[in-house]
């Protein structure tokens, strides 16, 4: 685009400045409309005009209406909801359920390959992408870079940090951090419960030049961001609320109930209400024999860890019609029933994994079934998520238009699996050495290896386009062609033996490429 030329946004780019969409408050044309057209205020029962707005000439229209003074008000998350950060990571960490869901989704995305590739050309073939690729210097030292993004974790880590933040917080937040040259030197996970986000009048993010996000650590602002030097990502984000809704969030108060279930059953062996056993001891025992009793029998156990199951002595056995049991169990010992396995669900279909581990032993093909297709489901909006993260870290790079980060094409582990796809593929999707190099094996010399055929059992390997012998010209079946191109059809009896039988055929033997 030329040196102020508008684009199809309507935006003009100095030369050599950014481009951008954001248009200040005053460059917004106002409103021209100004009532309903074809109403008239005689009609009978008629809709009316609409109110006529009391809003200054000045407003434009907002995302949602914010508390006014929403920049002031520096404690992040402290408006929205009172389901504040921290207490969204104190019942992460408090439920073992939950805590449990969490670490598995983790790490299922941490083992997703991810890969860091240039941009494909519209028209450029497999093969000279692929030649562009293992000659690309720039990508070596970016897949360098991404080894230690930080410096200091490993790909991995680095990963496992910032999604604790996705899961519970719904807030990630990358501090592309610069050396004197402007330069991106490493991209540092910071907590997103510290980033408070600022508000332009219109309640969006503020655009570059301005401060978009604040650090707030101690109580007090502390650092002042500008959206080039923080990635920060909401994967739930909604128009009402100025942060986003976690998932640990959205099943709060499931998360509220197991805690209380999870606390009763930890009470069962601490502090439990109900004595295990009462022993109900004649009625005319005095009550300071009763005690007697009973501290003799507690003495006996100190020290002991069974103390905490012990057995209870009361007076009233009773005789004749008011007898009852010497001794009764009024505990039921059910500590885990149908609703922890509940629970267990509600939790994991939230996050996005399946709660296989948390039932009982099924049929082993269909759990297995089962738990591969709620892995797959739960975790691409997840790694498609993490995909967009790093593709912004790659904006504020400047390398957006050249490069993207991408998730590998998932193989399913069970060999049997495999080799049954790659029998339905294989020769006619992909060649045995595209199949081999997905494998991480090194390519065949044959020239068929490269070649899209089919396999026959009869005649070996026919590549595209080519007919098998026997439909060939000249082939053994017919030998002649008709004035049409096709083989003649042969004649009764022909190519029989005297006997009447056909003549054994030599078949051609197959050879395997992998």
């Amino acid at each position: 685009m030329a040196k102020g030329q508008s684009d199809f946004f309507g935006n003009t780019q100095a030369g050599g400045g950014k481009k951008t969409r954001l248009l200040p408050l005053n460059a917004i044309a106002p409103s021209t409309v100004n009532g309903i057209k074809d109403i008239s205020s005689d009609y009978w029962f008629g809709p009316l005009q609409p109110t006529k707005v009391i809003a200054p000439s000045s407003y434009r229209p907002r995302q949602y209406g914010y508390t006014p003074g929403a920049n002031m008000s520096w404690t992040p998350k402290g408006e929205d909801t009172p389901i504040t950060f921290d207490i969204l990571r104190a019942l992460a960490d408090q439920w073992d359920i939950l805590r449990i869901a969490i670490d598995i989704k983790k790490d299922q995305i941490v083992g997703v390959p991810f890969e860091l590739r240039p941009i494909r050309q519209p028209g450029e073939m497999v093969t000279d992408f692929k030649a562009r690729t293992a000659g690309d210097k720039t990508l070596r030292d970016l897949t360098a870079f991404w080894k230690k993004p930080d410096g200091h974790h490993p790909w991995k880590q680095w990963l496992h940090l910032w999604l604790e933040d996705l899961i519970v917080l719904d807030a990630v937040a990358l501090w592309m951090s610069r050396d004197k040259q402007g330069k991106v030197a490493t991209v540092h996970p910071l907590a997103g419960d510290t980033i408070g986000r600022m508000l332009t009048d219109q309640g969006f993010t503020p655009p570059p030049g301005s401060t978009a996000y604040q650090q707030v650590v101690y109580g007090m602002p502390c650092w002042d961001f500008d959206v080039t030097d923080l990635v920060y990502g909401m994967q739930n984000e909604r128009t009402n609320r100025r942060y986003g809704f976690s998932k640990v969030e959205g099943i709060i108060n499931t998360v509220c109930f197991g805690l209380r279930r999870q606390e009763w059953q930890i009470s069962e062996y601490t502090s439990g209400t109900v004595p295990e056993a009462l022993v109900f001891l004649p009625a005319d025992l005095p009550v300071n024999r009763v005690k007697e009793v009973q501290d003799w029998f507690d003495s006996i156990l100190a020290g002991d860890l069974g103390m905490r199951r012990r057995v209870r002595f009361l007076p009233g056995m009773g005789s004749g019609e008011n007898a009852r049991p010497n001794v009764i169990f009024p505990k039921e010992p059910l500590l885990k029933d149908e609703l922890d396995v509940w629970l267990a669900q509600v939790v994991c279909a939230h996050i996005g994994i399946s709660a296989q581990k948390f039932l009982k032993m099924a049929n082993r093909a269909s759990a297995e079934e089962a738990n591969d297709a709620a892995a797959q489901e739960g975790l691409k909006p997840d790694v498609d998520f993490v995909i967009d993260e790093l593709n912004e870290c790659l904006s504020r790079m400047g390398m957006a238009n050249d490069y993207e980060w991408a998730s590998q094409t998932h193989r399913d582990v069970d060999p049997l699996k495999a080799a049954q796809a790659d029998n339905l593929i294989v020769g006619k999707i992909v060649t045995v050495n595209e199949s081999r190099e997905d494998r991480g094996r090194d390519p065949r010399p044959e020239p068929e290896a490269d070649q899209l055929g089919s396999y026959s059992p009869q005649f070996g390997f026919l590549p595209l386009g080519q007919l098998p012998p026997t439909m060939q010209a000249g082939g053994p079946a017919g030998g002649e062609t008709g004035e049409d191109g096709k083989p003649k059809t042969p004649a009764a009896g022909a190519g029989k033996d005297p006997a009447g039988d056909e003549p054994p055929q030599k078949k051609k033997p197959v050879k395997l490429l992998y």
